[in-house]
């Protein structure tokens, strides 16, 4: 590269404006991001050959997330094998921040371990995939750097898994992002109590795979004390008023999810004492409800006076399973919370026969049409009626027809994670 020698440093400075700008740290970064959004991993990786210059940015960036995993579960993952093959100069380029585990089996276990004893020291971030094998959350007991990890995500399968979550929680000192999920084994029952750092803890996510195991009181219990979660979420076969008293002493949240199964069916529900009393749900709606963004809820007790009333501030509001079974209700709903933009409810109520809802049905959409900001809008009803979406409705006979299934299931299966703390 031609140009002038810099008197200090006697390092050559590139003579072009294009490259000196080029070799600005910030600016090849931003060069990098735009190229992640709208190209292909291979389109980066060519970028690492243009210059020697940007070779060391560009490999680091590629292996920024990592993903070790293989759909068919078999073979070693390539990005194990493609780091058994870098020279030593190129293996201390690459510091990932974010690993996931999925399926996949190697026949050495020897090099997942070298593989991570290798990059571990930077990673901030470990994800357990639910198809991931049991025992390796072991792994990120013994390879995780606990002064920096800030998210963990983790399966536990075993008993053996239990021993190892509980050295994760009680050493990640910076922990903010915490997902437990509970495997089918009904022996088998994840703990919180080694959590060191609880009010740290600024989003939780706890579900079973089993929809009908239910989690222990003693989860619920060190769950109140992360004073600070602003995500919460929780998936079990049985919420209790006990339970939800224990939350009480939690007043930031911002996002919250509580579904529950039935035992006898396919459906959400509470159990019968929180449809009876409604009390502890009350308090906690009344003590996060004037910040409470998102809340997605199954079997909402009695009517749902207490979120038009406590909940001003929703944009995404969830039900399943509600006491509502006239489109006039909904019209009620979306007049009475201003800043909502997203409205689904599933399993309503059959409407009676011989009920004229058309009336109803086009107030609504008089109400949707004139409406700041935009509503997106799904109605599923429990058995043959309609199916609506957005201002404008689609109707099915049946719930069982391919448009109307397709609309209650774009909430249902929604990606959860895009609820990013800002």
């Amino acid at each position: 590269m031609s140009g002038t020698v810099n008197s200090n440093s006697g390092t050559p400075v590139p003579s072009s404006p294009a490259t000196r700008c080029c070799s600005i740290p910030e600016l090849l970064d931003r060069i990098v991001d735009f190229f992640a959004e709208n190209n292909s991993r291979d389109a980066i990786a060519d970028l690492s050959l243009v210059c020697k210059a940007w070779h060391q940015t560009i490999v680091s960036r590629l292996w920024h997330h990592i993903k070790i995993d293989r759909r068919n579960g078999f073979g070693p993952p390539i990005a194990i094998s493609a780091f058994a093959r870098f020279r030593p100069e190129t293996r201390s380029l690459i510091q990932p921040v974010s690993i996931t585990l999925g399926a996949f089996t190697t026949e050495n276990i020897a090099e997942l371990a070298d593989f991570l004893s290798a990059v571990g020291p930077s990673v901030t971030q470990w994800v357990m995939k639910t198809n991931c094998a049991r025992g390796f959350v072991r792994y990120l007991a013994r390879f995780a750097c606990f002064d920096i990890v800030r998210r963990l995500d983790i399966t536990i399968r075993a008993v053996d898994d239990v021993e190892a979550m509980d050295i994760l929680l009680r050493q990640c000192t910076m922990l903010e992002d915490l997902s437990i999920t509970e495997g089918t084994d009904p022996t088998v029952h994840a703990s919180l109590g080694s959590l060191c750092a609880p009010e740290q803890i600024q989003k939780f996510i706890f579900k079973t795979a089993d929809p009908q195991k239910r989690v222990s009181r003693d989860v619920y219990k060190d769950i109140s004390r992360m004073t600070n979660v602003e995500y919460l979420r929780i998936e079990e076969g049985y919420i209790s008023n006990e339970k939800l008293s224990m939350l009480a002493t939690l007043s930031r949240i911002r996002k919250l999810v509580l579904n529950t199964f039935n035992t006898c069916e396919d459906s959400f529900y509470m159990s019968e004492d929180v449809q009876n009393n409604r009390a502890p749900l009350q308090k906690l709606l009344e003590t996060n409800g004037p910040h409470l963004e998102t809340l997605d809820i199954t079997n909402f007790p009695s009517d749902v006076t207490l979120i038009t009333i406590h909940c001003q501030a929703l944009e995404e509001l969830i039900l399943d399973c509600c006491n509502i079974d006239a489109p006039r209700m909904v019209t009620g709903l979306v007049m009475s919370l201003p800043h909502l933009k997203l409205l689904c409810i599933r399993e309503i109520k059959p409407v009676p026969e011989g009920t004229d809802v058309e009336p109803e049905l086009d107030y609504l959409a008089e109400i949707l049409a004139e409406r700041e900001p935009k509503l997106s809008l799904f109605l599923d009803w429990r058995s043959v009626g309609y199916a609506l979406h957005g201002p404008e409705f689609l109707a099915s006979p049946s719930l069982y027809d391919m448009d109307a299934l397709s609309v209650g299931m774009v909430v249902r299966y929604f990606d959860w994670d895009h609820w990013e703390l800002k």
